[in-house]
């Protein structure tokens, strides 16, 4: 066991496994999933996609039939794990206005920025982003900085609305300013990206 998996890193090592870890983490998917687990389910896929091909093929295609199904099976958990990740980053954007009010109004009411996240944690439905705030919230219990917390936070998501919000509380974090206006402006901004998105989708519709 130890040798196939000293083979399988063989494939797996350095610039790319680190690449492969970053999309795990955006997808929500490193814990589930080591990036060499990953590697081993695309070798297995290009397998499982020869045989399948091939017994598919008709006569004279079983080379082909190999070839296309050997690509779609080393290309399906690549796959998988963008539609993951994208319905993974829709979820974060709706829950973004809720979550932001909630934190606005525990900070106008007198709490920190770590009470306020707590009381987001609390009132919010469970879903990714609260997955993702609970884990800030842990490293900051566990003694970590709250703007170093932040901003593994925002490294690990690499989703904009994400970012964005991070760096708007650091700076005013560093800067002393008050947060209540910088996240009301960052709940208006995530409200109008939703709206736009659904007129989009809107006027997409009857071409579809």
């Amino acid at each position: 066991r130890g040798a196939r998996a000293g083979h399988l890193a063989t494939g797996l090592r350095g610039e790319r496994e680190a690449a492969l870890l970053a999309k795990l983490r955006k997808a929500g998917q490193e814990y589930a999933l080591t990036p060499h687990q990953f590697f081993g389910g695309k070798l297995v896929g290009l397998l499982l996609g020869v045989v399948v091909g091939m017994a598919l093929a008709g006569e004279g295609t079983v080379l082909m039939g190999a070839l296309l199904g050997g690509l779609f099976g080393y290309a399906y958990p690549n796959i998988w794990l963008n539609d993951h990740t994208k319905a993974r980053n829709l979820a974060i954007l709706k829950a973004l206005p809720f979550f932001l009010d909630i934190v606005t109004l525990s900070i106008e009411s007198g709490l920190n920025l770590t009470g306020a996240l707590q009381k987001s944690v609390d009132k919010c439905k469970p879903g990714p982003l609260m997955v993702e705030i609970n884990r800030v919230l842990r490293d900051v219990r566990a003694g970590k900085q709250r703007i170093e917390a932040l901003r593994d936070l925002a490294d690990r998501m690499d989703y904009f609305p994400i970012s964005s919000l991070v760096s708007a509380l650091v700076q005013g974090e560093l800067m002393g300013s008050s947060l209540g206006p910088i996240l009301r402006a960052q709940s208006d901004q995530r409200r109008t990206e939703r709206f736009q998105r659904a007129e989009k989708l809107a006027m997409e519709a009857p071409v579809k």
